[in-house]
């Protein structure tokens, strides 16, 4: 059995939708955080929460994450935003999270030296 026990999403576009799907029909909490003016959230779940937060803001992040008492975030942001993803790494560590699944998961980046892959 997982130690992870509730789970937020960033984003409720193609990707995050299935997977917020999936976390309902599991009956696990989950949390969908989206951008201010967002339309994705009016498609959710039954069961599903949601927080609009502007996602830049590190600090706010990491409250809606305490809020929640989120385990695992799983960033679903498409390629053109993976940069944005900064802030929600640093709201991960201020909010303690267990795990961090960043967007490009499955992405091969061994060797990357360019662009968002500089380390």
């Amino acid at each position: 059995m997982s130690s992870y026990k509730s789970f937020a999403v960033i984003g409720a576009g193609a990707l995050g939708s299935m997977i917020v799907d999936a976390f309902v029909a599991q009956n696990l909490p989950v949390v969908v955080l989206a951008r201010p003016g967002s339309k994705s959230t009016d498609k959710l779940p039954a069961g599903a929460k949601f927080a609009t937060v502007d996602t830049s803001d590190a600090a706010a992040v990491a409250a809606v994450f305490k809020e929640h008492t989120v385990d695992v975030v799983l960033s679903t942001v498409t390629g053109h935003a993976i940069g944005a993803q900064k802030s929600l790494i640093e709201a991960a560590r201020a909010a303690n999270i267990k795990l961090f699944v960043p967007s490009e998961y499955g992405v091969p980046t061994e060797g990357l030296n360019e662009g968002i892959w500089i380390s």
